[in-house]
């Protein structure tokens, strides 16, 4: 009877699934924390363990977590001083047990079969990485769907041709990843924005195997007015990114990615110089800087190649200083 027992054990063991780790970072987002994480509870893939990474809010963001805590085992509160997305999402790397990891901004939500079939996904391929697509959605309740669809399984190096071209997004969240991706590599603290696209491109810096479903728009995004991604242009910002084109362009050097790292960086600068033109107009310093580095590699490479006819004119603009001229075009 013992014996029976033991094997019945092993046998319900053996078809267990595999503990996922979600890693939150929370910071002062109260009014949608909840949504957020009944979101993640509901999940159809049940076997998961929860981080919900309070970073120094100052709201009752703390405090609602840890009210999920006492509610559900699978959730862990971590309270920390405020560093950041990347710092809050290295803590809950640093305590995690599954042997898969996703990741959840607080202000975002899962659809309820988004784990699951990011598993069932990266089991059916033998993948490292699998990535679902997302639908972007805001308070008033208006909702688009992400204009990348690509699907199918590809090699590291591959993705990486598939994000200069801006077929995949290097989002850290709405994918689910091998444990073994993060046993050295972390988020970078010191980077406050591109801080997703600069653990990317580490990420895809291994021979990896992904799978990409982007048709399933199961990770449900929230655009919120008064986020970073929302006020313009600020010097933090655009040098925090600057730093992470010059490593894909160091990176791609004289390989098959070179135009595609060209382009993709032109396309970051020119967005920050008509951000700063609309919004930091009368910050001649801040101009000039970025009117320099939109001409920086103007020698190894066209900064009009894959511009659209606007765009050509307002790099042409820029690089001769006619920040007037250009602030009336984009009126």
């Amino acid at each position: 009877m013992k014996a029976l027992r033991c094997g019945i054990i092993k046998l319900m063991k053996s078809n267990e699934k595999p503990l996922i780790s979600i890693i939150v970072p929370i910071y002062n987002v109260e009014d949608c924390v909840e949504k957020c994480v009944d979101s993640i509870l509901a999940q159809s893939y049940k076997n998961i363990e929860i981080f919900l990474v309070d970073d120094g809010s100052g709201d009752r963001s703390g405090v609602i977590c840890d009210k999920y805590a006492k509610k559900d085992e699978r959730v862990v509160v971590i309270h920390k001083k405020n560093g950041g997305l990347s710092s809050a999402r290295n803590a809950g790397i640093k305590k995690m047990n599954g042997e898969y990891v996703s990741f959840v901004d607080g202000d975002d939500a899962l659809k309820v079969d988004c784990i699951e079939k990011l598993y069932e996904d990266i089991v059916r391929e033998n993948a490292d990485v699998s990535a679902c697509g997302f639908m972007r959605f805001d308070e008033y309740g208006e909702s688009t769907c992400s204009e990348a669809n690509f699907a199918g399984v590809v090699s590291s190096h591959d993705a990486m041709t598939l994000l200069l071209e801006k077929k995949i997004y290097p989002s850290a969240w709405g994918k689910l990843y091998k444990k073994g991706i993060f046993g050295k590599l972390r988020y970078n603290e010191q980077c406050k924005y591109g801080e997703d696209l600069d653990a990317i491109i580490r990420i895809l810096d291994a021979d990896l195997k992904i799978v990409f479903s982007q048709e399933d728009k199961n990770y449900l995004y929230r655009t919120r007015a008064n986020s970073i991604m929302g006020k313009g242009v600020y010097r933090r910002n655009c040098r925090d990114l600057f730093v992470v084109c010059d490593e894909i362009i160091k990176k791609a050097q004289n390989g098959s990615n070179q135009d595609l790292a060209y382009e993709f960086y032109v396309e970051k600068v020119l967005g920050f110089c008509m951000d700063c033109i609309k919004y930091n107009y009368k910050d001649k310093e801040e101009l000039e800087f970025l009117r320099k580095r939109l001409v920086k590699y103007k020698k190894q490479h066209s900064i009009y190649s894959g511009r659209t006819s606007k765009e050509k004119a307002i790099c042409s603009l820029f690089a001769r200083r006619q920040f007037g001229l250009i602030k009336i075009l984009l009126k």
